[in-house]
């Protein structure tokens, strides 16, 4: 599209030449103001064509933020997929590394109230449960489901 808008307004530029050439000919005063409204509306037209293209690139720009916010928010929504929630027999829970993860890295509890601000804070043990050291969130737990 900008190589379209690029040589319109190329078109433009030969067009605005050509009125320029035909005022240095002086050729009756009809043809005269007839090529100086031309190059009004040439220049006009420059002008639009000008902004057109500086609106073109911004929303160009503005797309390619939003691909790369997309594209972020997509890898974290990935990476919390790999948890699921757990219920502790004391009724508390955390989010736990589903098993089929537990080969790339050892199973952890990561908070839930941190999770919602899109966070990975790992819980850590604590007398009773376990503590988020971001939030201090605290989650009861039994010694033997750790």
């Amino acid at each position: 599209m900008l190589d379209g808008v690029s040589a319109v307004l190329g078109s433009a530029k030969v067009a605005y030449d050509l009125t320029k050439g035909l005022l240095d000919l002086k050729e009756g005063a009809a043809v005269q103001e007839k090529a100086i409204a031309l190059t009004g509306i040439l220049i006009e037209l420059q002008g639009h064509l000008i902004s057109a293209q500086q609106e073109h690139m911004a929303l160009l720009k503005r797309v390619n933020e939003l691909e790369q916010l997309l594209d972020a928010t997509h890898t974290k929504r990935q990476k919390f997929e790999r948890y699921r929630l757990h219920q502790f027999p004391k009724g508390s829970s955390a989010y736990v590394l589903r098993d089929e993860h537990h080969t790339e890295e050892p199973k952890h509890y990561i908070c839930g109230v941190c999770l919602e601000s899109e966070q990975k804070v790992i819980l850590q043990p604590r007398a009773m449960g376990l503590v988020c050291p971001k939030c201090e969130a605290f989650v009861y737990t039994s010694q033997e489901s750790l």
